[in-house]
């Protein structure tokens, strides 16, 4: 995580593991507009074991019947003749 600080005649940041109430108190003290706080903390969806998990599980077919279910409702009111 970083925060930056700027509001002349003061500038200065702040990097690693920032309590929330430090952050809160930089907001107070220095307005939302001269504060600015960065999360370097995330992480690709598909590097997880969850989604790595749920993707070995996955098969073509399941994706075509998930779509055509999803949209069988909207296809069936346009193709209708009346």
């Amino acid at each position: 995580m970083l925060v930056v600080v700027r509001k002349p005649p003061t500038e200065f940041t702040v990097n690693g593991t920032i309590p929330d109430k430090l952050i809160k108190d930089l907001f107070r003290d220095y307005g939302a507009d001269n504060v600015r706080v960065e999360y370097d903390d995330l992480v690709n969806v598909m590097d997880m074991d969850w989604y790595k998990e749920e993707a070995a599980k996955d098969s073509p077919g399941k994706a075509l019947r998930f779509l055509s279910q999803a949209q069988w409702p909207y296809t069936s009111r346009t193709s209708r003749k009346t």
